[in-house]
């Protein structure tokens, strides 16, 4: 697994001739092979905060420690190409070739040829394009391969931090649902840490480990999904989360976290099955179609059943 500790200690910036702090005082701990989420409105201070991580933004107080060193004390060069980057639109230069994109951050490692051919094959495959579009030019790809093409940059070098900046904002529901499950997927094989921003919270509450909301440059909480919609620690995380909708919180929790151990014979054999990774949410849906209970299995083996009954219990634990 290669992935990063980050530290961010008492992290301020004031842009100059700004009478208020774009960023204020935030202490955070980011762990090795996390996917943290920074939610929040526009102007919450959330962008700042990331670039601050990679030094395209220089705090005005506070450091960024990676992996217990100070960020600062690095050249910003090698700082950056140790750090995987995406941003709205992939970023990519439109003069390139697909490949040749990939390519930069390894090249100016001094990788071998052979080694960045392979590599630029693995990255086309682990975002699920084609190896043709190694010769073509960002003009001729659509938005959602734009961004593809922008994520297999940024895990080019094998980096142990990923950043992605409202990597998924310029497209459309559909693109952007089925990329998040690819962020998702690549994240589980790789283990890398991601910092990822964002203003939706079901984006934010589908890919987070933890979510760390923000408002006027402050961070106001930073916790589990599930936590943060059942206690939210300030009026303004409740009305951003939307705290007391109870299908988000569904969407959030688990059939394994709400399943009864005790499964009576006579509902083994006929009930319908879901995973014990589907969420409450789509269970709840299962049900309603379906009828009670389900069985809940795992790997194979039956972890229990849910019904009605339970998930409500689960909900009001």
């Amino acid at each position: 697994m290669n992935s990063a500790r980050v530290e961010l200690r008492g992290i301020g910036v004031r842009y100059p001739a700004s009478n208020r702090d774009a960023v204020a005082n935030v202490d955070l701990t980011i762990a090795p092979g996390e996917l943290l989420v920074f939610l929040g409105a526009s102007g919450s201070g959330k962008s700042t905060l990331l670039r601050t991580i990679n030094r395209l933004v220089v705090p005005t107080t506070g450091t960024v420690v990676i992996d217990g060193e100070d960020a600062a004390l690095r050249p910003a060069p090698e700082l950056r190409r140790g750090i995987g980057y995406v941003i709205q639109a992939g970023g990519l230069l439109p003069h390139l070739t697909v490949g040749q994109n990939i390519a930069i951050v390894p090249e100016l490692l001094g990788w071998e040829k052979s080694r960045i051919a392979a590599r630029v094959d693995e990255l086309l495959h682990m975002v699920r394009l084609d190896p043709s579009y190694r010769a073509r030019l960002p003009r001729r790809l659509s938005g959602g391969e734009q961004q593809r093409v922008g994520v297999a940059r940024a895990l080019a070098a094998e980096p142990a931090l990923l950043l992605m900046d409202e990597p998924f904002g310029a497209l459309d529901a559909i693109v952007r649902s089925e990329l998040a499950g690819e962020i998702l997927r690549i994240h589980r094989d790789l283990g890398t840490t991601i910092v990822f921003v964002t203003h939706d919270i079901d984006e934010a509450l589908r890919l987070a480990d933890r979510i760390a909301v923000f408002h006027d440059g402050r961070m106001l909480q930073a916790d589990v999904p599930l936590r943060l919609l059942t206690h939210p620690a300030d009026p303004y995380v409740a009305e951003l989360t939307d705290a007391s909708d109870v299908l988000r919180r569904l969407g959030v929790m688990h059939a394994a976290d709400a399943a009864t151990a005790e499964v009576p014979a006579s509902v083994a054999d006929g009930a319908a099955r879901i995973d014990a990774r589907s969420t409450l949410r789509d269970a709840l849906g299962r049900m309603l179609l379906e009828g009670e209970p389900l069985l809940v299995v795992e790997d194979g083996r039956t972890r229990g059943i849910l019904r009605f009954a339970t998930i409500a219990a689960a909900l009001r634990r």
